[in-house]
């Protein structure tokens, strides 16, 4: 007889080894403790003894930081509860709870997912040992554990299909920090292709709304509470911050890549949603949806840190545990952000400057894996997206020529425009002494028209698509009375040139748009009123 052998003993090896990790993981954050970085220093510790120092009304009142109140509450909780304790390592224990949290969270994910206690336990310890994890917490001290716990928590119930508390778990994750918005897309896209209705999204502003009522009964300004993720999207004007994405591949150039960049990401999002991705119920498929989503968006968004690939990380990780054969993924998306780390963390910039493209080339090597997994289970088709493409340039530009008399309009219209906006910048240029390069007014030059006729170009898509989608058989030539709107902009740009004045942007800009649309909705109010009936009923469809 063969001998029967009991490998009952095996998952108490597993747990004891997951032990020995857990140990490492927390070693490695204790010999951290002294490191001190230059947030830390200069941001970190100087918040939270402003608040010692203040009191915490004072703190939230007249804050001097540039997060969201809710990291001054954790701050103040923490103080209260270890008020001995020094600011530096304080500061670093709040982190580290958004570790233990970002681990707790990971378990509870993988469950969602489908897998079994054990790989859940050990696909939550090696969140805890992560070394971008730990570098964020512990020698960065950011806060992108704090926020990735409730997002991980927020995925966990969208797995399991309940919506409502998904989207309360989200709305906590932005409450924290702006950087959660890297999910929306495929939030949105997981909404639209299993037929929900995009109003439960109004959660995510409502906890939002929640978390800054006690800054504002303390007596803060509730207009300040309401911009701080857009004052904090003005700060930094790089196409990347030591991120290993696509713009170590191009020119350092942000005034042109930065739009661009901006343009392609929102279009290929636009463009899944298009498509309505299929076989997205069950949850494997949902996660690996979603972590494809992020590392696009890290990976092709300008103006990003290396820090904001960490939800990145701990995602594609998370879905190689759920799904078999992507590790490779996971270890090419967590060395290209480890590497990115390095440049900050030991001021090695200068030496590991030109290994940056390869750092990106990693990155993208576990978006092709990512994707790839994507259409092997049938859930993005590359062809089905080109063919949709190619399908809607060929109707638009028929529908452009379809009318040769608004073509020819327009067309005159868009010269007369791009003259003036040509002539307003070079009226700025020497008035204000603008301290521009030779190359820098070339390429003003040249920019200028091309942006014009492609605006030209994209106007006459939209009117002739209207034509088709709201008719009005009664006045087949509506178009005319939109002219005297058109004229505004001709009025605005040419007035302030002729006085000396040209326009710079702010006030003036939105009173032109605003009294074209104005215009516009008045001399044509028929029209107008048709397109608010298709667009009201259009918004009924998804919300």
């Amino acid at each position: 007889m063969k001998k029967i052998h009991d490998k009952s003993w095996i998952p108490y090896l597993v747990i004891l080894c997951l032990c020995f990790v857990v140990y490492y993981g927390i070693e490695l954050r204790w010999l951290l403790r002294e490191f001190i970085s230059g947030d830390t220093n200069g941001y970190k510790i100087p918040w939270l003894e402003h608040l010692q120092q203040t009191g915490l009304q004072n703190a939230l009142v007249n804050s001097v930081t540039n997060y969201n109140p809710m990291f001054t509450y954790l701050m103040a909780s923490f103080n209260t509860v270890l008020p001995a304790v020094d600011s530096h390592y304080l500061i670093k224990l709040i982190t580290n709870f958004g570790d233990l949290l970002t681990t707790l969270a990971s378990y509870h994910l993988l469950r969602s997912a489908k897998c079994s206690p054990l790989r859940a336990v050990t696909g939550a310890v090696a969140i805890f040992v992560l070394p971008t994890v730990i570098l964020n917490s512990n020698a960065f001290t950011q806060i992108e554990s704090l926020v990735a716990a409730p997002l991980i928590i927020g995925v966990s119930f969208l797995l399991r299909n309940r919506w409502s508390l998904a989207m309360l778990c989200i709305g906590l994750a932005f409450s924290i920090k702006l950087q959660s918005v890297f999910i929306f897309p495929a939030l949105v896209i997981l909404m639209v292709s299993q037929g929900q209705k995009l109003r439960s999204l109004l959660l995510i502003p409502f906890v939002y709304f929640l978390t800054i009522l006690p800054t504002y009964f303390a007596g803060r300004d509730m207009s300040d509470l309401l911009l701080i993720y857009k004052n904090q999207t003005g700060l930094y004007g790089d196409l990347t911050r030591n991120a290993a994405n696509v713009y170590h591949w191009l020119p350092d150039n942000y005034s042109v890549f930065m739009p661009l960049g901006m343009l392609f990401t929102l279009g290929v999002l636009f463009l899944v949603i298009v498509c309505k991705p299929q076989n997205l119920s069950s949850p494997e498929n949902q996660l690996l949806f979603i972590t494809t989503s992020l590392v696009f968006i890290t990976f092709f968004l300008p103006k990003m840190h290396e820090r904001y690939a960490y939800f990145s990380d701990v995602f594609t990780v998370l879905t190689a545990f759920a799904i078999p054969h992507l590790w490779p993924a996971a270890l090419l998306m967590v060395g290209a952000s480890f590497c990115s780390y390095l440049p900050y963390v030991y001021h090695l910039r200068d030496q590991l400057d030109k290994f940056f493209p390869f750092f990106a080339l990693l990155a993208f090597g576990a978006l092709v894996l990512l994707y790839q997994k994507l259409e092997r289970r049938q859930v993005i088709n590359l062809g089905k997206i080109i063919s949709l493409v190619t399908e809607f340039l060929k109707n638009a530009h028929q529908l452009v020529w379809s009318d040769r008399t608004r073509l020819a309009a327009m067309l005159a219209y868009g010269i007369i425009l791009i003259g003036l906006t040509q002539w307003n910048w070079l009226k700025l240029h020497e008035i204000h002494g603008y301290d521009y390069e030779r190359h820098e007014v070339l390429r003003y030059t040249v920019l200028t028209p091309i942006v014009g006729f492609l605006f030209v170009y994209v106007w006459s898509i939209i009117n002739a698509t209207l034509d088709r989608i709201v008719p009005i058989p009664d006045y087949p030539q509506y178009w005319i009375l939109d002219l005297p709107s058109w004229m505004v902009f001709v009025l605005f740009l040419g007035g302030h040139i002729m006085l000396d004045q040209p326009m710079k942007g702010g006030p003036v800009v939105l009173l032109m748009c605003a009294s074209f649309f104005m215009v516009r909705i008045l001399g044509n109010p028929r029209y107008n009123l048709q397109i608010a009936k298709r667009l009201i009923n259009l918004v009924k469809t998804f919300v």
